[in-house]
């Protein structure tokens, strides 16, 4: 393992590295306590720290390919880890800046020396085509068409030289390897216009049983195993006949060997192969590869949830595909990955658009919410909050008249709650669960409402927030609306209501054995004494 170069320091957390490095012991109960920030940033700075210590043994060429696919979790990750590393090399590779880049990514970028790929000129097109073909030259020729129909595009031409073998197109004679163009051949194909239709048709000459098992492998990705490909092809060939085809294909360059995988496994030779291949699949063949390999994900439990949400979508089952989107929404939230969880889970609400309501649509519009308002999206927050309310039977009032008699009606609630406490809670665990989830949504839209200067929004939500709280077992939510009141009540004078208030947020945070409730508690109330004064 790699548990002898972890910083000392980090030893009692290294089980918040054990899902993607080699690390013993499992995850620490008051780590797995903490907030979905706290613990992603934990989670950055043991591995981090761990990457320098790497690093400083030797010097160090560290590639980052792809990173146009880097989540917000890796692109945090691989700021730390630069930031960790200063006399590392770092080669970045990526397309051009997208409109809503991460913070890490700009930082990142701006710090980076740019090194723009531009098209091959003729030259380098003869180069690259000496190299592919193993011969000094080319004709003058062959080296102008084929500038002149990749624009200097190296995957096009590269797929272009290949088509050209393919086809009988380029002659190779003689001992010295001379290159001719077989003219008649050349009139007979019909010249691609795009790279993926040349790669599309290199894909079309293998025999139609290797063609099944190269569509079968692009359902699964770019990197896939024999077994994957056995999962998802129609035909349920053997794995030994399935590793025939593949090293026909590695034969043709389509795919390669991916040492890197843990099973002996492939990958396509660029992703634009494997949309060609995908692009080729009938879409009822299609759509019952990607079902056939679900199902072989589902029975995983370690398969990824976002990947599973893709295939039951391609499978066009909507209701696995709207569970695995929810899924993946909260392994995102779990790491802190807020941009992620909006992505996800606005994929699921496309899915369910016009459903009834629901628990789940609920939980997954409360999720929604507070991922926007972690990322600034005030407005928006509100709204999907808003939405959740009313998916857990608890809408919010919209006009206002009726919001001002819902204050007053809070109001008359809790002082009845506080003149008559009831000690009951609700039997009923699918109404509990509604409750939970519509008081979470009430309690997330205070800030909100806070930010776009809304007081009587404000005033509601905490205040129906805390009072349908109150009705289920004790919950972090529960304790937090009480910590809403005794900073109100604080706020008006009220010492002593907002003592009492805060009595009570800190037993029900301590009953939910919810620590972050607890440390948000003593802070609000802290800052709030203070400001009049009072000695804390």
């Amino acid at each position: 393992t790699l548990d002898r170069h972890l910083d000392p320091a980090d030893l009692e957390h290294r089980g918040v590295a054990a899902e993607v490095l080699p690390v013993s012991d499992d995850v620490p109960a008051q780590v797995a306590a903490m907030l979905p920030e706290d613990r992603a940033a934990l989670t950055r700075g043991v591995l981090s720290r761990l990457f320098a210590t790497l690093a400083g043994q030797a010097p160090l060429l560290l590639v980052m390919e792809d990173a146009h696919w880097y989540d917000t979790a890796t692109w945090a990750l691989a700021e730390e880890v630069v930031a960790r590393c200063p006399n590392t090399l770092v080669l970045l590779v990526t397309r051009g800046q997208g409109p809503n880049p991460e913070p890490a990514e700009v930082n990142l970028r701006s710090r980076a020396t740019a090194l723009p790929l531009r098209p091959l000129t003729e030259d380098e097109i003869v180069a690259l085509t000496c190299t592919r073909l193993d011969v000094a030259s080319i004709p003058q020729e062959l080296a102008e068409l084929l500038h002149q129909r990749t624009e200097g595009n190296p995957l096009f031409t590269d797929a272009l030289i290949r088509s050209f073998q393919d086809a009988g197109v380029i002659e190779i004679t003689g001992t010295t390897r001379e290159v001719s163009i077989d003219r008649e051949a050349l009139d007979q194909i019909t010249l691609p216009s795009n790279v993926s239709a040349v790669l599309a048709s290199r894909i079309d000459r293998l025999p139609l049983a290797h063609q099944t098992t190269l569509k079968a492998a692009s359902v699964i990705g770019r990197h896939f195993t024999a077994t994957e490909v056995e999962a998802a092809h129609p035909d349920g060939p053997s794995q030994a006949v399935i590793k025939d085809h593949l090293e026909v294909a590695m034969s043709e360059g389509l795919i390669s060997a991916n040492d890197s995988a843990a099973e002996a496994g492939y990958r396509f030779s660029h992703v634009l192969m494997v949309e060609a291949a995908h692009g080729l699949l009938p879409v009822g063949t299609r759509q019952a590869m990607h079902a056939a390999f679900a199902g072989y994900l589902d029975s995983h439990e370690d398969a990824d949830p976002a990947v599973l949400a893709y295939h039951w979508s391609e499978a066009g089952d909507v209701t696995a595909a709207i569970g695995a989107y929810d899924r993946a929404g909260a392994a995102a939230l779990a790491t802190g990955s807020y941009r992620e969880v909006v992505a996800v889970l606005e994929q699921a609400e496309a899915l369910d658009e016009g459903s009834p309501h629901s628990v789940d649509k609920a939980r997954r519009l409360l999720t929604l919410g507070g991922a926007r308002l972690r990322l600034g999206e005030v407005r928006s927050a509100q709204d999907d909050l808003r939405a959740a309310t009313a998916s857990a039977a608890m809408p919010m009032p919209t006009s206002r008249w009726r919001l001002t008699l819902g204050i007053l009606w809070q109001v008359v609630r809790q002082v009845v709650h506080r003149i008559v406490p009831s000690t009951a809670r609700l039997r009923n665990q699918d109404l509990a669960q509604n409750i939970a989830i519509g008081s979470e949504a009430y309690f997330d839209i205070v800030p909100t409402a806070y930010a776009l200067e809304e007081p009587s929004v404000l005033a509601y939500a905490g205040l129906r927030a805390t009072n349908e709280a109150e009705r289920i077992e004790a919950t972090p939510t529960l304790a937090r609306g009480y910590s809403y009141l005794s900073f109100a009540t604080g706020i008006l004078g009220r010492r002593k209501w907002s003592d009492r208030y805060y009595k009570r947020a800190v037993a029900a945070a301590t009953a939910a054995q919810s620590p972050a409730a607890l440390a948000d508690i003593c802070l609000l109330y802290t800052s709030d004494a203070a400001d009049e004064g009072v000695e804390v």
